[in-house]
């Protein structure tokens, strides 16, 4: 629709979908890889995409996009030379791109169905890939670069794994299948600077996984900030605090005070108290910063840009399971 009298073009989603901005983001890319990302879009990409939305429910629903735009984040993230995906390397590169195409395709676009669905998926996406290994569901694997093949998460536990008697009892973390595969995600997020939300009930690891993330991270090059949202917490507070860690660089930039990447840890994200409108003023001005990547001086209204900043966001819900989404 072209509306000529006050210069708006207007397309509907429905008539472009998620295309325009996969083929966008394979473009972007060196040639090397529009052409196995191309195939592999259409082999996993687009059925996987049909077949959640005539079949499955989501605990945490997500725009059809907005999955996709996680599954790019996600595949730039893990996808790298350090990872086997070098174009150099003629005789794994092609199966290496499609391990990690559908590993990060069931972590994104599949990551956020309720368990009954997770088992629908998981028997779809064995009919489109039969190499991985038949004991447990697809969530339930890794890919490993150096064998170029599926191994399982437990693989990575600690094996003879014992208490440290000098830890206190509150920060006592005993390792699981869970928490290893999240952090492994989150952190693979966190280094490429893309923000991340953890969802699930009381007692299930969510802060655990996000401080224990925190704490790996190189103090040289990241500084962390934790803010325990409640319902007293305003839009102003939330600025104001954010605002503390950082420093003006040029007129209308700020950045991290030290010159290090600011790690926003989020609790409780969920719990500001809503408008008379309905909406939460504390998630507004962050979903604005992260659409945009400024919000506006309380006192003058000038754009002031916070840069070099990575949210992690912690939410709760009723039911007894633990995801995690991309933005």
């Amino acid at each position: 629709m072209i509306c000529l009298g006050c210069g708006i073009v207007f397309c509907d989603y429905d008539n472009l979908s998620w295309r325009p901005f996969i083929n966008c983001w394979i473009n972007q890319k060196p040639k090397e890889y529009h052409e196995p990302l191309t195939s592999l879009t259409n082999k996993y990409l687009k059925p996987i995409i049909q077949f959640k939305q005539q079949n499955c429910k989501e605990l945490i629903p997500i725009a059809e996009l907005n999955g996709v735009r996680s599954f790019a984040h996600l595949f730039d993230s893990l996808a790298t030379k350090e990872n086997g995906v070098d174009p150099a390397d003629e005789d794994n590169f092609s199966r290496l791109t499609e391990l990690w195409f559908l590993f990060t395709t069931i972590w994104s676009v599949c990551a956020s169905v309720d368990e009954d669905s997770r088992r629908k998926i998981d028997a779809f996406i064995r009919e489109l890939e039969g190499t991985i290994p038949n004991k447990d569901s697809v969530y339930e694997y890794y890919v490993d670069a150096k064998q170029r093949a599926w191994l399982a998460w437990e693989d990575k536990l600690r094996s003879g794994w014992k208490l440290n008697p000098e830890i206190p009892f509150y920060k006592i973390i005993v390792p699981t299948v869970d928490t290893i595969r999240y952090k492994y995600l989150v952190s693979a997020l966190i280094k490429q600077g893309h923000p991340c939300l953890l969802c699930g009930p009381v007692g299930t690891g969510k802060t655990s996984v996000a401080h224990a993330v925190m704490s790996e991270l190189d103090a040289r090059d990241y500084s962390n900030l934790i803010i325990n949202m409640s319902a007293q917490t305003s839009s102003n507070i939330v600025q104001e605090i954010i605002e503390a860690r950082v420093e003006k660089r040029v007129k209308g930039v700020y950045v991290p005070i030290g010159g290090k990447k600011l790690l926003n840890f989020m609790d409780d994200f969920n719990m500001p108290a809503k408008d008379q409108y309905g909406s939460q003023p504390p998630l507004e001005l962050l979903r604005l910063w992260l659409d945009f990547g400024f919000w506006y001086d309380r006192k003058n209204q000038s754009v002031k840009y916070i840069k070099v900043s990575i949210f992690v966001f912690m939410i709760r819900f009723s039911k007894f399971l633990f995801r995690i989404c991309y933005y």
